[in-house]
């Protein structure tokens, strides 16, 4: 018997390997700017919470000196802390880590992969903040409306080819999520 409150966890991720029909590169050569392999992960965080209901994700190693797609900060094999660089890919994570917190609900977002946007929702424990991470791998930028909630109140944060989580403070009913991002929206309710 499998207990009804049991969970399930996605654990210790890392792109090894060949490519394949999935992703059109391998697990060699990182590249800390490097915004597809980002958004490829992004993809994957979504799916796998939205559609197998994860309860966690987790990545395989946080710190690498290796040639390898495997670590979320790129350092030198002498290990030595001046050397070290946060990729795309570490920000573009953070915008799950940062902003969704143990005992957040996932909430139905429409948004599920229309036209390589995706959007994933949760609210707080405490109900009092909405956060929708989006994915938008799309050339363009496109725009988002959120249903039922007083957007009178929200911040941006948004990670792409030249920014890391840069905030901005959102006024009305549209969220502009810039093309080939990762954007986190963070209402106040």
């Amino acid at each position: 018997d499998i207990s009804p409150d049991a969970r399930l966890w996605m654990s210790e991720y890392a792109i090894l390997g060949e490519a394949s029909a999935d992703r059109p590169f391998d697990g060699h050569g990182f590249d800390v700017n490097d915004m597809s392999y980002a958004l490829h992960v992004a993809r994957m965080m979504h799916l796998d919470l939205t559609r197998l209901d994860v309860t966690a994700w987790f990545w395989w190693l946080a710190l690498t000196p290796y040639d390898y797609k495997d670590g979320l900060i790129k350092i030198n094999k002498n290990l030595s802390a001046e050397s070290m660089e946060q990729s795309k890919l570490f920000w573009t994570v953070g915008h799950f880590s940062r902003f969704v917190r143990p005992g957040f609900e996932r909430l139905s977002a429409s948004l599920a992969d229309v036209d390589g946007v995706m959007a994933t929702a949760f609210i707080s424990d405490e109900e009092n903040q909405l956060i929708i991470v989006v994915t938008n791998s799309s050339i363009e930028t496109q725009s988002i409306s959120v249903s039922g909630v007083d957007m009178k109140n929200w911040r941006q944060f948004v990670t792409d080819s030249k920014r890391e989580l840069a905030m901005s403070r959102g006024t009305g009913d549209l969220v502009a999520v810039p093309p080939r991002s990762s954007t986190t929206v963070v209402v106040n309710l």
